[in-house]
């Protein structure tokens, strides 16, 4: 995809911003983003205790984790 490089085929966050961060250093300062929600699709998709319950913090932390990589992204994104 971007620089060339086709995406795996993964959820795991943190791998894929390892690939992101070969290519841009600054991908890393997504770090704590990716590892705290990557989190969420593993114990929401496969619950060992179902139903899962997260707190209004975690899922506002979420909010704010994705809207931090999801600007990354986009700005990344936009013609020169």
């Amino acid at each position: 995809m971007g620089n060339n490089v086709p995406p795996h085929k993964a959820h795991d966050l943190v791998l894929l911003l390892q690939t992101c961060g070969a290519h841009d250093g600054s991908a890393q300062q997504l770090r704590d983003a990716c590892e705290f929600l990557s989190a969420f699709y593993v114990e929401t998709r496969y619950p060992v205790h179902w139903p899962t319950h997260f707190s209004r913090d975690e899922a506002q932390r979420a909010r704010e984790c994705t809207r931090q990589i999801k600007d990354w992204v986009e700005a990344r994104l936009r013609p020169s």
